[in-house]
C-alpha cells in the first residue's frame, strides 16, 4: 500500500462535520473543548485530532487563516493530523469516527505521532483493509470491550 505523507498548510475552514449537540453555551473559558464534532476541512481532508468547534474558536482567537497539518494520502482519501505548534494545546484525542482508515495508515500515524490505536486495530486485517471493530463499555468503567467483526476476537483497552 502506497501512503503519501507530507506536511502542508491548509485553510482553517470546516467543510462538513458531524451533528452532535456540542457547545460552550457562550462560555469563553470552556475552550478548548474536550469533546466535539469530527469534521473534514473545506478541502475534504479528514481531521484526525481536532474538533470542528475548537478549530473555529482557535482560528477566531488567533486570527489564523491557515493551519499546519501532516497529511496521509491513499488514492484520493486524505487524513490530516494537526501539527501546528501554535495549536498544540487545542488538539484532541484521535477520532476516526465516520471515516475510519486502513490499518497501514493507522500504523503510520501511530509511528509518527504516538497515537494509540489499540482499540481499533485487531491485527487480522491486511494493511489496506479498514478495521471493523465494535466497541462497547458501561458507564463508570475504566475499560472498553472491543470485538473484531472480521475474525471474532475480543479484547479490552483502557477508556
Amino acid at each position: 500500500m502506497n501512503i503519501e505523507i507530507k506536511e502542508e498548510k491548509i485553510p482553517t475552514e470546516v467543510g462538513s462535520h458531524s451533528l452532535v449537540g456540542i457547545g460552550s453555551a457562550g462560555n469563553y473559558d470552556a475552550y478548548p473543548l474536550s469533546f466535539g464534532n469530527y469534521f473534514t476541512f473545506r478541502n475534504g481532508y479528514r481531521a484526525v485530532n481536532f474538533w470542528a468547534e475548537n478549530l473555529k474558536e482557535w482560528a477566531n482567537r488567533k486570527d489564523k487563516r491557515w493551519i499546519e497539518v501532516k497529511t496521509y494520502t491513499v488514492d484520493r482519501r486524505v487524513w490530516a493530523v494537526v501539527i501546528d505548534e501554535d495549536a498544540k494545546d487545542w488538539t484532541t484525542r484521535v477520532c476516526l469516527t465516520g471515516c475510519g482508515a486502513p490499518r497501514a495508515v493507522k500504523e503510520a500515524m501511530a509511528e509518527n505521532h504516538g497515537f494509540d490505536f489499540s482499540g481499533s486495530i485487531c491485527g487480522c486485517e491486511e494493511p489496506e483493509e479498514y478495521s471493523k471493530i465494535g466497541q462497547s463499555w458501561r458507564v463508570g468503567e475504566d475499560t472498553q470491550t472491543c470485538k473484531c467483526s472480521r475474525c471474532g476476537r475480543t479484547w479490552e483497552v483502557p477508556r
